[in-house]
């Protein structure tokens, strides 16, 4: 190392998480999906063959995710996901707390350590 220099270190980024899988049913047919999922979104994706005509794609991308979401409801097609992890709700338990506990007191305290 040479004198003067300091050695840096990236901060680590959390992972993302990956987007949910999304389940389309009564597929008769895979190449009209297969095609049009290569139009949306490249190769960006899988494709699983599941029993009863229902086909799982897993998007790699939450961007890919929305975008195939957007174009299979246009097209009206029959489908179900989840919510991405990155939509849901943060939820928390306080323990401890006598029922009498004043509520504005319990948020004054929860946004002092930096929540909303």
């Amino acid at each position: 190392m040479v004198e003067g220099m300091e050695e840096v270190h990236p901060t680590p980024q959390p992972p993302t998480p990956r987007p949910p899988p999304i389940f389309v049913d009564g597929v008769q047919n895979i190449n009209p999906l297969r095609e049009l999922l290569v139009g949306i979104a490249g190769d960006d994706f899988e494709l699983k063959v599941l029993q009863g005509n229902q086909v799982k794609i897993q998007p790699k991308s939450s961007d890919n995710y929305s975008t195939i979401i957007k174009v299979l409801t246009k097209k009206r097609t029959e489908f179900h996901t989840y919510q991405p992890k990155a939509d849901r709700s943060f939820q928390t338990v306080l323990r401890g707390l006598h029922y009498s506990t004043d509520t504005k007191d319990i948020k004054s305290e929860i946004e002092s350590l930096g929540h909303t």
